[in-house]
């Protein structure tokens, strides 16, 4: 799973479209990380889900959600669990730390 910014939901059809396009956001690879994963991990995550997924192909195996920031807090606090699946933690710090208006978004493959 991938987190990424994005300045609104119409900014991201290029990662719809072809997901090699990501490397041109600012993003951040959560190594073997998915959302079920999260869901085992935290009941917080059902709240960090804002509306309904943004994308969703099943025959692609591609989904796409906003998060909400409280998603980056608990990633945050949570890098030691989040290291034993793969989690460069440098990267994701150098990505929560980012100073941006731009909403949080993740791309989950299935």
């Amino acid at each position: 799973m991938y987190l990424f910014r994005a300045r609104n939901t119409e900014t991201i059809q290029p990662i719809i479209d072809d997901l090699e396009n990501i490397v041109d956001f600012p993003h951040c690879d959560l190594g073997y990380v998915n959302t079920l994963t999260l869901t085992e991990l935290t009941d917080e995550y059902v709240d960090w889900i804002v509306g309904s997924p943004i994308a969703y192909d099943e025959g692609r195996g591609l989904a796409i959600v906003q998060f909400s920031e409280s998603t980056i807090t608990w990633l945050h606090n949570n890098s030691d669990v989040l290291s034993e699946y793969g989690v460069d933690i440098e990267a994701l710090k150098s990505f929560a730390n980012i100073e941006t208006d731009d909403w949080l978004f993740a791309l989950d493959t299935f």
